[in-house]
């Protein structure tokens, strides 16, 4: 009989598996930067990894204890994965795509299991928001994430079998996110990927749903938005911060020089300025308020763009230039070290 055991009470002696984090005891099934890669395991998203050691049966996925210390989507997954493991496994290609909507926001209609996997983030996202707090508003993650996971864990097998009887609770955010994702087909919006710099540059007109504007991000590392009114942000995604299986990637670089280069630039009364590349998302962003964690995760209508001076195309010229000239001999790789990115800052 499985038990979520909350994370601060892990001991030396614990048999507990650890998903979507990292800990010096337990079994480690994480994608996390650091976390152990397990051979033949290793996945994008740690709910990946734990499909992989289902099927595999991995010595310790019987193991009685699961354990995450905080709540999101891939993580949460990863655990209940482990509570119903041959349910989860006829589910495989739904929760697989719900893990990389929820982490990586990439919600991409043709792929197989995108429609449930959106249903099932949203129902997690509303239970939430709903019944609890937002993803990074809680002082301490570790334990206010218990009563999520108490919470989720018992119900979560009747909605991935029985989505539509709670079409009530999932049904606003899924409606947005698919409307969302049908204006950026239709004119004026555009998409451009910049390979040489894995840079998916968004036109369109106004602020969207973080899983349509990151929806077809899968070869970027970094998302440029432009919206009217010369509105903009520039992001790394997540998938530059954890340790991917097969993905390919350049370091993530300091955005504050890039953020002076606007500035000299800039003539609105606001400056430019970037996150830390150890943050899980850095934007970088014309600043008015200050946005703490939780506002800046939070998808971006929600939360003020400020227009700039810089015209659109003045804009995307500074930034090519940018990275093109400190990415010039540097080759894309599967896995960097924190080391390795600080080396090339």
């Amino acid at each position: 009989m499985k038990k979520f055991l909350p994370f601060k009470q892990i001991t030396a002696d614990s048999q507990v598996v650890v998903v979507d984090a990292m800990h010096h005891h337990g079994l480690i099934f994480s994608h996390w930067r650091a976390a152990p890669k397990l051979k033949g395991l290793h996945d994008d998203t740690s709910l990946g990894i734990v499909l992989n050691a289902i099927k595999a049966q991995h010595e310790g996925i019987d193991w009685p204890l699961v354990t995450n210390n905080h709540f999101d989507t891939d993580g949460f997954l990863g655990v209940w994965s482990l509570f119903e493991p041959q349910l989860a496994l006829r589910h495989e290609s739904a929760l697989r795509e719900a893990a990389l909507i929820g982490d990586f926001r990439e919600y991409d209609p043709s792929r197989p299991g995108a429609d449930l996997g959106l249903k099932l983030s949203c129902w997690l996202n509303e239970v939430e928001r709903r019944a609890f707090y937002m993803p990074f508003a809680a002082k301490d993650e570790a334990e206010a994430c218990i009563p999520k996971y108490e919470y989720c864990l018992p119900r979560f097998a009747e909605v991935l079998e029985h989505p539509e009887r709670f079409e009530s609770v999932w049904g606003e955010e899924y409606a947005m996110v698919k409307a969302h994702t049908a204006l950026l087909q239709q004119e004026p919006s555009q998409l451009t990927m910049i390979e040489d710099i894995r840079l998916l540059v968004v036109d369109t007109p106004q602020p969207l749903h973080y899983y349509a504007l990151f929806g077809l991000s899968r070869e970027a590392d970094m998302v440029l938005t432009c919206y009217n009114g010369q509105r903009y942000e520039l992001e790394y995604k997540y998938t530059t911060w954890v340790d991917t299986a097969e993905r390919w990637a350049y370091p993530r670089l300091p955005l504050d020089p890039l953020a002076e280069k606007l500035n000299t630039q800039e003539t609105s009364p606001l400056l430019w300025g970037g996150d830390r590349i150890m943050d899980t998302g850095p934007q970088l962003r014309l600043r008015g308020e200050i946005l703490d964690k939780a506002a800046r995760f939070d998808h971006p209508f929600k939360r003020a763009i400020y227009p700039s001076s810089l015209s659109p195309t003045r804009l995307k010229a500074i930034i090519l230039s940018h990275f093109r000239t400190l990415y010039e001999g540097t080759a894309p790789q599967n896995a960097w070290t924190w080391a390795e990115m600080r080396a090339k800052a």
